[in-house]
């Protein structure tokens, strides 16, 4: 969601995103995608300028992220729509395949291992 506009308009684009992602999969007969790493790994995010009380004791549960996109959150309207429903879905970032490889599982677990 975003702290200066309503959540449903993040949800709304996650949606989309989802369908185009299961769109591109019927298209290309792939039957999973996995995220991937990038080579130098996500690194550090960047330091949020909240000093709410209730945010910051509970920072050791919130989901890990990234220090650049696709893995850092991005905080407007216009990045999330450019991200989610126009950048191109085959890149670096996602790998879609019809089968269930080792590579696949080592990935899953290092993003797994992060969060």
């Amino acid at each position: 969601g975003y702290f200066n506009i309503s959540w449903t308009m993040k949800v709304d684009l996650v949606g989309k995103h989802l369908c185009r992602i299961l769109h591109h999969m019927k298209e290309t007969a792939a039957s999973m995608v996995c995220p991937r790493l990038p080579p130098g790994g996500l690194g550090e995010p960047p330091a949020l300028e909240v000093s709410s009380g209730y945010w910051l004791r509970t920072w050791d549960l919130r989901p890990k992220h990234g220090k650049t996109g696709p893995w850092q959150p991005l905080v407007t309207y216009e990045a999330d729509r450019h991200t989610l429903v126009e950048a191109p879905l085959a890149d670096e970032c996602l790998h879609f395949t019809s089968e269930l490889a080792s590579t696949d599982l080592t990935t899953t677990d290092q993003l797994r291992s992060r969060l």
